[in-house]
């Protein structure tokens, strides 16, 4: 699947994985930052797919629009996790896990925060980033 391809671009990179940890442990969640969660940390989703089409009806490539989250108790490090992102992502080319990403390039960037009511909840600086990848499913490669 393309949302664990993309994890593992960011998994992967030396830069990523320095501020949010390694491997199944990196701090790369989907859609949400768990409750009690550590940062800095990252959170994807998928905001739209566009449907393939050729040429007499022949499938082409897929581009689905992703948005990284990037997230982190002080607003320079958000924005230090999000370079880390952009880095491992803007501009990828390559195969992973039987996704072939033709590119992956980033579309839009903005700032954000979080905040709640709840006195127990600490306010979280995010960066907004959204990648525009175009990608072909390998079936039967992983």
């Amino acid at each position: 699947m393309i949302d664990a391809a993309l994890r593992t671009i960011l998994a992967n990179d030396a830069d990523v994985t320095a501020l949010v940890g390694s491997g199944s442990n990196a701090r790369i969640y989907p859609m949400l930052v768990p409750e009690n969660g550590t940062y800095p940390c990252i959170t994807y989703q998928e905001i739209s797919y566009i449907i393939p089409r050729g040429l007499v009806n022949a499938a082409g490539p897929a581009t689905s629009r992703y948005q990284f989250n990037c997230w982190a108790r002080t607003a320079l490090a958000a924005k230090e996790l999000a370079e880390a992102v952009r880095g491992a992502a803007d501009g990828y080319q390559g195969v992973v896990g039987g996704i072939s990403f033709q590119l992956v390039r980033l579309v839009n960037r903005n700032d954000t925060l979080e905040e709640s009511a709840d006195q127990e909840f600490e306010r979280a600086f995010g960066v907004m980033m959204d990648f525009l990848a175009t990608y072909v499913e390998l079936i039967g490669v992983s």
